[in-house]
């Protein structure tokens, strides 16, 4: 009993108001009220509305989440006060003992390091159990992932060795190339120098020359004025006047010889020991830099660099010939993709019921208004998010309860902000304003189970039927104009095809067949096979479960992968070109294999549903 009046108020708190007694594994309801795990689950089993509970004290309706009773939150500050009275009341609480908060039965408790809550023995061995198989998990999540990784690592560098052994041969022959063209460069110099002193030699030889010719002319002029002066006419008798003049003349004539003598001696020299003269001519030289000037500079002229490869990006698609019609394909990608640099993760989203969560979200789009639309396939709703994650509004089926979602999966945006949503179980598509308001319901012929919407300019739908495992062609009044492909593992053939989407030129259309773990592309027009590509498994160009599917504004196809937990980037040619490993472990107890569809914001970004997850990523 209690012995104050704060005891009697902590003995209300801790009461549940259906047994009467303490509470057990306390859960609290939406609107505040706190009842035993183990009363509210009698009371869910014995209401004919097995989805919803009604409170026992203010009467107010709550949905049964997913989880059942498990997913009330639990309500630890009640659970706090059982134990607080237990501590304070000799012989325990007045109904006898602990309680386990997870059976409820009264004993013996030990708080789990794990949860936190006070559990008995054998739930705290069941918790032990439950974390010991979920590090199991994780760990060979991990070790599948080292495997991926130490796989690609090695893959990456016998790809790099050999990139690299090429490009050191294709500079080895660029040296030699080089230097060939060096040498004969050389040689056409050496051909001119050789030249250059041929002239020389000539040159000099023809200036020598002409100066012979001058000194010869000189002594014939001295010699005939000298033998004029000595040898007087014999006609007259010479006095000493005329003599004297004659001896004048002579000596002056011989001066001229000296000087002659003179000219001829610095043209030439004496040797000792020799009568004979020697020439001594102007000299023809060559001059050059030092060898080792020579050698550095020649290998100034080039240098070995060691450089980063160009743009891996170039690998894609975009070829600036190719032009696009507007299309509904490309409306969305104003910016040509780039896969290989490190991206910034956004995600948004949580299990739930409320405005701005999520259960099992399944398709997804983006409008001209770059907001990203949202299938919320269990919540029975299509939830509007801004670009960067910001809940913005949500619409069911029908403002006035007629109608209500059920499993739904595609959705697909016009040029107008018309959201059409595929409703699998009613095999149905419904138009919708971007405010949510009906526009008109299209009701499918053959008990087809729609998933992934495409639409062309001239407003035919392509839908994927995965009940009948083909590909249906509707035009906008809703009457079927083709079949595409029926059941089966040949080309053209499908099992279970999920997305799809046209290129921007809406001459092909590129299905994921996800039965088949495979990519297959036909023609828009007449439905004929053009090229398939992949098999199942993990490495490149291999699928578990494809599923999403776009096309970039190069021209690239990207797979969601799903199982694999990556996207694939492929050309039009079906040719590999990267993947992009996809965040799924973001917060405990995440689930792999969850992504489902794709789509892309004006800036490029990537935005997938993560379906297990109940989140959208934006990456």
């Amino acid at each position: 009993m209690a012995t104050n009046v704060a005891d009697d108020q902590l003995e209300h708190l801790i009461m549940c108001a259906v047994c009467l007694e303490t509470l057990k594994s306390p859960k609290m309801l939406y609107c505040g009220h706190t009842f035993c795990k183990i009363c509210l689950t009698s009371i869910v089993a014995k209401s004919r509305k097995r989805d919803v509970l009604c409170c026992p004290e203010c009467r107010a309706e709550h949905k049964v989440p997913l989880q059942g009773i498990d997913g009330f939150p639990d309500n630890r500050t009640a659970a706090a006060f059982v134990e607080l009275y237990a501590a304070k009341t000799p012989g325990g609480l007045p109904n006898a003992g602990m309680h386990c908060l997870e059976c409820g039965r009264t004993t013996q408790t030990h708080k789990c390091d794990h949860c936190g809550k006070s559990v008995c023995n054998d739930c705290l061995e069941f918790h032990a159990s439950q974390l010991l198989h979920e590090t199991k998990r994780l760990a060979d999540i991990f070790k599948k992932e080292v495997d991926v990784v130490s796989r690609r690592f090695y893959e990456t560098k016998e790809a790099y060795t050999q990139q690299l052994k090429k490009s050191c041969d294709e500079a080895q022959t660029m040296v030699k190339e080089f230097t060939e063209r060096g040498i004969e460069a050389l040689k056409a110099v050496q051909d001119e120098w050789i030249k250059e002193i041929a002239l020389a030699y000539e040159t000099e030889s023809e200036s020598f020359g002409a100066k012979e010719e001058e000194l010869e002319i000189k002594i014939v002029q001295i010699l005939s004025q000298l033998d004029a002066a000595s040898n007087p006419s014999s006609d007259t008798k010479p006095d000493i006047g005329s003599l004297l003049e004659l001896n004048k003349e002579c000596r002056k004539r011989i001066g001229q010889i000296g000087d002659l003598k003179e000219y001829v001696n610095s043209e030439t020299r004496s040797t000792s020991g020799d009568s004979k003269f020697k020439s001594n001519p102007r000299r023809v030289e060559f001059q050059h830099v030092k060898a080792e000037t020579f050698t550095k500079n020649f290998k100034g002229l080039g240098k070995i660099k060691v450089s980063s490869p160009p743009d891996q990006s170039s690998k894609l698609n975009s070829d600036s010939s190719i032009t696009y019609k507007s299309s509904r394909a490309a409306k969305c990608y104003d910016v040509l993709p780039d896969y290989f640099n490190r991206r910034q993760l956004l995600y948004f989203g949580k299990a739930g019921e409320e405005f701005g969560e999520l259960l099992f979200p399944w398709g997804v789009a983006v409008n001209k208004d770059d907001e990203i639309i949202v299938a919320d396939d269990e919540n029975a709703r299509v939830h509007f998010f801004s670009h960067d994650g910001q809940a913005a509004r949500i619409f069911h089926a029908s403002h006035d309860g007629s109608h209500n979602f059920k499993y739904i999966s595609g959705l697909l945006v016009d040029d107008n902000n018309t959201v059409i949503v595929s409703e699998e179980s009613s095999a149905k598509l419904h138009f919708y304003t971007a405010g949510g308001e009906v526009e008109k319901t299209v009701d499918l012929v053959n008990g087809e189970k729609p998933r992934g919407i495409a639409m062309d300019l001239a407003e035919n739908l392509y839908i994927a039927d995965i009940k009948n495992h083909c590909v249906l062609k509707y035009n906008s009044n809703g009457e079927l104009l083709n079949t595409y492909g029926l059941k089966g593992s040949n080309v053209g053939q499908f099992i279970q095809p999920s997305f799809l989407a046209l290129t921007p030129d809406e001459e092909k259309l590129i299905v994921s067949d996800t039965g088949n773990n495979r990519i297959q592309i036909l023609s828009a027009k007449t439905g004929d096979f053009i090229l398939s590509f992949g098999t199942k498994g993990k490495y490149d160009c291999e699928f578990d479960g494809p599923c999403g599917v776009v096309v970039d504004q190069a021209g690239n196809i990207l797979v969601v992968d799903s199982n694999n937990n990556r996207i694939q980037v492929f050309n039009m040619q079906g040719q590999f070109v990267t993947e992009i490993s996809l965040p799924w472990f973001l917060e405990p107890l995440d689930n792999p294999g969850g992504f489902r569809d794709l789509a892309l914001l004006k800036d490029g970004k990537m935005v997938l549903t993560d379906h297990l997850n109940h989140r959208v990523i934006v990456l």
